[in-house]
């Protein structure tokens, strides 16, 4: 049975009076840092925000390295430039490796951390991936407010990482919906940072999307089609 969003919101919210849940998953994610940390060495992501991560924040990028190696897309987009674009550009180039080419995607709107991914990237191979800085557009129906990049799409997706663009502005708190726009391949899978007013409205979709949420799968809200 899937859990309604407002739990979720409410289970996050409530770190103290589920202490014992959030205490195994410190476990079970401190051993997964430990297992990959060579991957998370390789991408150096200190260069982009200058200090430690935390384990939740080392987990979510082992997170996202664990589903490309499972899913191996070959055609990747990025919402939101950041750490996590390290480990895409590190997919591609381990997958470059084995004569297999990548198309890796990252868009952002603010300039100032586009050029921050940039820097890490030079750690790894800047021509692996395609960073665009992209203006936003907004809109509104009736019900929704959404936002999304204003970038032209010419190819289709198998995975989709959805953390941009920036979802709250003057108090307003929108969808992003870019995933409603892009051409997308069959059997595609997206990752969906902390975004629950994005991961409800896809999840009301259900005549096109699968969606489940998982606590130990980033921030936990992955679907597919």
């Amino acid at each position: 049975m899937e859990l309604d969003v407002r739990y979720i919101k409410f289970i996050f919210d409530s770190k103290k009076i589920f202490f014992p849940i959030f205490f195994f998953l410190k476990i079970f994610k401190t051993f997964n840092i430990f297992f990959y940390r060579n991957i998370l060495d390789k991408i150096q992501y200190k260069e982009i925000r200058g200090y430690e991560f935390s384990i939740d924040g080392k987990y979510d990028l082992v997170i996202i390295y664990k589903l490309l190696h499972k899913h191996k897309p070959l055609n990747i987009l990025e919402l939101g430039s950041g750490a996590s674009t390290l480990v895409f550009a590190q997919y591609a180039k381990e997958m470059k490796k084995n004569n297999i080419n990548i198309n890796v995607i990252s868009l952002e709107e603010n300039a100032y951390y586009k050029n921050l991914t940039k820097r890490g990237l030079d750690n790894i191979d800047d021509n692996i991936v395609k960073l665009e800085l992209c203006k936003t557009i907004e809109r509104e129906t009736d019900d929704y407010k959404f936002i999304n990049y204003d970038f032209n799409h010419t190819i289709s997706y198998d995975f989709i990482y959805i953390d941009g663009p920036v979802d709250k502005k003057n108090n307003i708190h929108y969808i992003c919906d870019d995933i409603n726009i892009i051409q997308k391949n069959k059997n595609f899978v997206a990752l969906v940072d902390y975004r629950l007013n994005t991961y409800s409205y896809l999840r009301k979709q259900k005549n096109q999307y699968k969606c489940k949420f998982s606590f130990i799968n980033k921030s936990g809200l992955v679907f597919s089609s």
